[in-house]
């Protein structure tokens, strides 16, 4: 079935039952897509859905309710087609098998896609080499160091050349020049024509290699777009303030600034992030009178003002998250 669209999601629930009866909402309502020739970047903190929607994208699990398009097949009625043309690789090191050999592990996987011998071969000649591993080829896996085994399941997810590759922390375990390689050929891999979604916590690696990025939260989509759109949703500005002392009424002196984030750093200490709009002295002019507005006996101890990055957005929903709890 042709399309441009390599993932389309509408309304996608999945829900997890536990063992007191009730449900985990793990991905609630989420709505987007993704385009081929495209890097995707899922960020969000743990638990918020990004593999459980990955699991769903490679049919590995079932949505509870909703519709999740993958390339052209509907995950439900279509599941074999699905997993005919994506490539999946998630933390698991249990998905190889270590008795066998490198190259073992990949005939195997090769055989269950219906590849000859031959196209088995010349793929393991390409893909060996690209993740660092042709000298490893005979190696059992057992032998493997974490790195190596992520390696691999990449080269496993890439065997049969998939419109859409899925990737959980696939730079997770690895020294940093072989995750700048590895970014690289993820890269590649979209310019190529494929679309590659990738579920991240290193937010510079999702600023590098994502064309767009979808940050999920307690299985919401909180944020969707190109990095620079997901940026913008602080402003132009982030302040960043360190207080000391008394710092208990400080979301009250602060809840004027949009985008609020308190973290506390040990006993006494807390750096509060926000969006603001004017300049240094104005900004410290502002927070001195509202804390002696709200009598609170907190200290402003440093300010600074810059540009804002992902890390901020993670940390922004990621505080808020904690306070909802």
């Amino acid at each position: 079935m042709a399309t441009d669209v390599a993932v389309r999601a509408v309304k996608l629930v999945r829900e997890y039952p536990r063992r007191d009866g009730t449900r985990i909402l793990a991905v609630d309502c989420l709505t987007m897509s993704i385009a081929y020739g495209q890097v995707f970047a899922l960020i969000g903190p743990n638990g918020a859905g990004k593999t459980t929607f990955i699991k769903m994208c490679s049919t590995l699990v079932t949505p509870t309710s909703g519709t999740l398009v993958v390339n052209g097949f509907d995950v439900n009625r279509e599941d074999a087609e699905v997993r005919r043309t994506v490539g999946v690789q998630l933390v698991n090191r249990r998905a190889l098998y270590w008795k066998l050999t490198a190259l073992e592990n990949i005939e195997f996987f090769a055989a269950l896609h219906g590849m000859s011998a031959k196209e088995c071969r010349r793929r393991a000649a390409e893909l060996l080499p690209l993740m660092g591993l042709e000298r490893q080829a005979g190696e059992r896996v057992e032998t493997f160091s974490g790195g190596m085994m992520q390696r691999l399941m990449i080269c496993v997810a890439l065997l049969h050349t998939p419109r859409l590759l899925l990737l959980d922390e696939p730079t997770a375990g690895l020294d940093p020049v072989t995750a700048s390689d590895l970014r690289y050929h993820i890269k590649q891999f979209a310019r190529d024509g494929s679309a590659v979604v990738v579920a991240t916590h290193n937010m510079s690696e999702a600023e590098d290699i994502a064309n767009n990025v979808a940050m999920i939260g307690q299985g919401k989509l909180v944020a969707y777009g190109t990095p620079s759109q997901v940026r913008a949703l602080y402003g132009p500005t982030l302040a960043e303030a360190k207080f000391s002392g008394d710092t208990s009424g400080l979301d009250a002196a602060l809840g004027i600034f949009p985008h609020l984030s308190l973290q506390p750093h040990g006993v006494g200490a807390v750096t509060a992030r926000f969006s603001a709009d004017q300049d240094l002295e104005r900004v410290a002019a502002t927070i001195r009178v509202r804390l002696t507005d709200t009598g609170s006996p907190a200290t402003l101890e440093e300010l600074n003002l810059r540009k804002p990055n992902l890390d901020d957005i993670f940390i922004h929903y990621t505080s808020a998250k904690k306070a909802q709890q």
